[in-house]
């Protein structure tokens, strides 16, 4: 009767470690999807921002290029306003 509580206890004992070792090894493998995940998401948040900064590169120099495009209109406004002030001083 002893020997055989004995036994049972023993089986009982390694059935609760075996338990104990899966669930372990599924936490394990839990965590490391979560930090696999977290390392995507650092990726594409990283991704996003490089993305953006491009971005913002390309569009001030799209306004810098407008606005040399302005200035040299205006100074070509200036040029004819100033030539035909200059044609109307020859006719006085």
């Amino acid at each position: 009767m002893k020997q055989k509580f004995q036994i049972e206890l023993r089986q009982q004992t390694e059935q609760n470690r075996k338990a104990v070792e899966k669930e372990r090894k599924e936490m394990e493998i839990l965590r490391k999807e979560e930090r696999e995940k977290n390392i995507l998401t650092l990726e594409e948040i990283e991704r996003v921002r490089a993305e953006r900064l491009d971005l913002k590169a390309k569009r001030l120099e799209e306004l810098k290029e407008e606005r040399r495009q302005q200035q040299e209109e205006i100074a070509k406004k200036m040029k004819m306003s100033i030539d035909a002030a200059n044609n109307m001083k020859m006719f006085d």
